[in-house]
């Protein structure tokens, strides 16, 4: 699908990586009337760029390929499944869930592995917005713990960086490790200069109007802000929005994400197959403990992650992460992991329907190939895909979808 058709049809996820290909001089990433960020192409792409981008877009569609057959219905590609968390307990306190992904780049930047950690953090004039940092030493990484629940684009420049000297480690989000994997097979810089993707499990991508509402819903004017940070200081944490006066305000992270953001999440994160991270070398999530329904429950406790290696280089960076002491790791089943994410197992589960129904509704789909997406269909049964078909063209008629 050619960038131009990914836009009209609001099918962008927003990473920035067809920024970074065409160069700062043709393109650039800026907020849409909606609220999220969007590559502006200031001249026609040739043939040649259209054909590249196509192949390496997430919002034209995922193409997952394996060097090994590791590959499981709905979790993806898993060879070892942990719950674990920082062993620095202060780390483990500011993260979102347990702080294994910002541990774990420490160690990479600690030990030489990389040279610098390429991350989002927090805007310094707007810090409930998102700006992609590089940080070098440990302190800087940590500094940028915590869930962003923001538009962001940590791949706008990446190729730019990479032609720097240095290797890096990437986090980011299930789709922008997808796009960057799937440009690797297109340019042999990035696995030269990239040791490790990282990712997180992920619910979608709310909109910058989204914030504007959760920050109104807190009582606060933008101007007044001095820093912001969505969670963490506790698991789940509060979203707590931090004025220039010196007093705090505080929402609860069933209001932040339940009540508002996740009702501004873009429609590509609505037909996602891959909040699980299934390209990265290590994607790590919130290890929820669950009621008796099954369903997560938000009371604060020591934050905990749950933690999956799905390559070989992920494994051995994990288990040497753990004898070095920086990070508590415990195996666990696929049975404990589905008890921990039961909404992204049926988000999985339910992709082709809703797929299906924007088809049978005339709308532009992602193509998502080798994601294993009919036999996660399967797994829902009949009843539950019927109704997330009929769900789904309703929202698609309404133009919610």
């Amino acid at each position: 699908m050619r960038l131009d058709q990914v836009l009209e049809s609001e099918l962008c996820a927003g990473c920035g990586l067809c920024v970074s290909i065409l160069g700062a001089q043709r393109a650039r990433m800026s907020l849409s009337a909606a609220g999220y960020l969007r590559p502006e192409i200031s001249k026609p792409l040739t043939r040649a760029e259209n054909l590249l981008i196509d192949s390496v877009c997430p919002g034209g569609g995922l193409d997952f390929a394996s060097e090994h057959k590791s590959f499981t219905t709905v979790w993806g590609p898993v060879l070892d499944t942990y719950v674990g968390f920082a062993s620095d307990p202060v780390l483990r306190f500011r993260a979102s869930s347990g702080g294994i992904l910002s541990a774990l780049a420490q160690h990479a930047v600690n030990t030489g592995r990389a040279d610098y950690v390429l991350h989002v953090g927090a805007q310094v004039q707007a810090p409930w917005l998102n700006e992609t940092l590089q940080s070098r030493q440990s302190p800087s990484v940590a500094a940028g713990a915590g869930s962003r629940y923001a538009p962001s684009s940590p791949l706008v420049d990446i190729v730019q960086q990479l032609e720097r000297d240095g290797r890096a480690v990437v986090i980011g989000k299930p789709c922008d490790i997808a796009a960057l994997r799937m440009y690797a097979r297109q340019n042999p810089l990035i696995d030269q200069k990239v040791v490790m993707m990282l990712a997180f499990i992920c619910g979608g991508v709310p909109s910058a109007r989204g914030i504007e509402v959760l920050l109104r819903r807190m009582n606060v004017a933008p101007e007044e802000v001095l820093s912001f940070r969505y969670r963490g200081y506790g698991w789940p944490g509060e979203a707590c929005a931090t004025l220039k006066n010196g007093s705090q305000k505080t929402l609860s992270y069933a209001e932040t994400w339940g009540t508002v953001l996740s009702h501004y999440v873009q429609k590509r994160c609505k037909i996602c197959p891959d909040g699980m991270g299934a390209f990265a070398d290590v994607v790590c999530g919130d290890a929820w403990y669950g009621d008796e329904r099954g369903d997560p429950t938000f009371d604060e406790r020591d934050g905990r992650s749950l933690v999956i290696s799905r390559t070989r280089k992920g494994s051995a960076f994990l288990a040497e992460a753990k004898q070095s002491g920086c990070v508590e790791l415990q195996a666990v089943t696929l049975g404990d992991m589905a008890r921990m994410q039961p909404s992204q197992i049926r988000r999985t589960q339910l992709t082709l329907s809703r797929l299906w129904a924007m088809s049978f509704a005339g709308r532009r789909v992602p193509t998502y190939r080798g994601l294993h997406l009919v036999r996660a269909g399967v797994q829902a049964g009949i009843t539950a895909n019927v109704k997330s078909f009929l769900g789904a063209l309703r929202r698609v008629v309404r133009g919610t979808l």
